[in-house]
């Protein structure tokens, strides 16, 4: 009897919860529509309003998609391509509240919560002691501001992945970018269609690449080759690592198309650098794994066709 109590008590808070979303999410919308004459700031609104009503449901899932969002720089597109408000700040700001009322309520802060936030706190000293000796304070100050976003998000990592299964969920978010943003950087390359920008998400300037030699770089949602190598670098081995220990098909066919085209995409890029450490990530993950003889044959000489591109 009280098994049943429980579980209608249950579903009474969660029709509560989500008819007080609803009404919200209602209300935003209307009054977004009658005082913005802009669809895409609508637009804006009704996706930010769904995945605040995300975080608020499932504070682990809205950290997943502020990950997604933050990595992809799609607040950043939206504010430099179609002139929107930021999506990122306030959605932080969402998933702290979200994540703060779920602690105060479980009657307990997370393990190690304390030491990320003194080490991102005194680094946070050293940036700002900047500011008296920086020669361009405007944007020394834009840097300053970047880095409390960037510091609220590092600590909100550590307090927020503390099992197992979050760290899976999280380098499954990476990998679903790496699929994303690699996907449409090996289509551009592959089409030629480097005055497409793919909604921001895909931009490919003429730069130099040895020599005198200048061609079109993919340069991803940054702008910049050699960065968008970096980033995608990291993926490749989260993608592997899943190929390998996943033992869905479909998981593991996803894991390998991310790696391929977060590869495939690194060496569009035209990055020596980037090339490099590349190389040596796989390298780490042939060592890490212990592979065996045939697959270091077909390595060596996928590595060759490459060196040949």
């Amino acid at each position: 009897m009280f098994k049943i109590q429980h579980y209608v008590t249950g579903i009474a808070q969660s029709v509560w919860t989500f008819l007080i979303l609803a009404l919200l999410m209602g209300t935003g919308i209307g009054l977004s529509i009658i005082l913005s004459s802009n669809p895409l700031i609508v637009a804006a609104i009704i996706i930010g309003g769904i995945f605040v009503a995300i975080a608020l449901v499932n504070v682990e899932l809205g950290f997943l998609l502020l990950i997604l969002m933050l990595y992809l720089r799609v607040s950043d597109i939206a504010v430099s391509v179609y002139g929107l408000p930021s999506l990122a700040r306030p959605f932080i700001g969402f998933i702290v509240a979200a994540a703060a009322i779920r602690w105060l309520l479980n009657g307990s802060l997370p393990r190690g919560w304390f030491r990320a936030l003194f080490l991102v706190g005194l680094y946070g000293v050293v940036v700002f002691l900047s500011l008296f000796y920086a020669v361009d304070f405007t944007l020394a100050t834009s840097a300053i501001d970047d880095f409390i976003k960037d510091g609220i998000i590092a600590v909100l990592i550590t307090m927020l992945v503390q099992q197992g299964s979050t760290l899976r969920r999280l380098a499954w978010a990476l990998i679903i970018a790496g699929i994303f943003t690699g996907s449409i950087s090996v289509h551009q390359y592959l089409t030629g269609s480097f005055d497409n920008t793919y909604w921001g998400f895909a931009e490919a300037p003429v730069l130099n690449i040895v020599g005198e030699t200048e061609s079109n770089r993919v340069a991803g949602m940054l702008g910049s080759p050699n960065y968008y190598a970096q980033i995608l670098i990291i993926l490749v081995p989260l993608a592997i690592n899943q190929l390998w220990d996943e033992r869905s098909f479909f998981l593991k066919f996803l894991a390998g198309w991310s790696a391929v085209v977060c590869i495939l995409s690194t060496i569009f890029t035209y990055s020596r650098g980037g090339f490099i450490a590349l190389s040596i990530s796989i390298l780490a993950i042939i060592i890490y794994r212990r592979l065996k003889p045939p697959f270091l044959l077909a390595m060596l000489a996928l590595g060759i066709l490459i060196l040949r591109l």
